[in-house]
């Protein structure tokens, strides 16, 4: 379902809407913004899709090719985990570009550029 962006020119304030097309197209007149009741402007967005290529997964220990078939491996791997350690095994996927999912703060890129920015004087 298309998610709808207004921006309010008064506030500056962001207000997204969930509807679909048909309901988008009944719309009788434009939002009013919800904190200071000026009519919002529409904001044209796009989301990206989000593209798993086939690769090898080492967790797995063999080929995937999409986020489903992702997801339902690391199911089997979960269960098969938990059977053999006798304990619960959850395995999820994680964004590999978020710095907390890989163990670090949310303030180290910000140090490490520095550090790098300090060598080069």
């Amino acid at each position: 379902m298309p998610v709808y962006e207004y921006r309010c020119s008064a506030c500056d304030g962001l207000h997204r809407q969930t509807m679909t097309v048909g309901e988008y197209g009944a719309l009788a007149e434009i939002p009013e913004c919800r904190h200071c009741g000026v009519r919002l402007k529409r904001r044209f967005s796009f989301a990206a899709a989000e593209v798993l290529h086939e690769h090898w997964n080492h967790s797995l220990g063999g080929p995937v090719s999409d986020h489903r078939k992702f997801r339902e491996g690391l199911r089997r791997k979960s269960d098969e985990m938990s059977a053999r350690l006798g304990q619960d095994v959850n395995l999820q996927p994680i964004d590999a570009s978020d710095p907390t999912t890989v163990g670090a703060s949310p303030d180290a890129k910000e140090k490490r550029v520095g550090e790098l920015r300090g060598s080069r004087s």
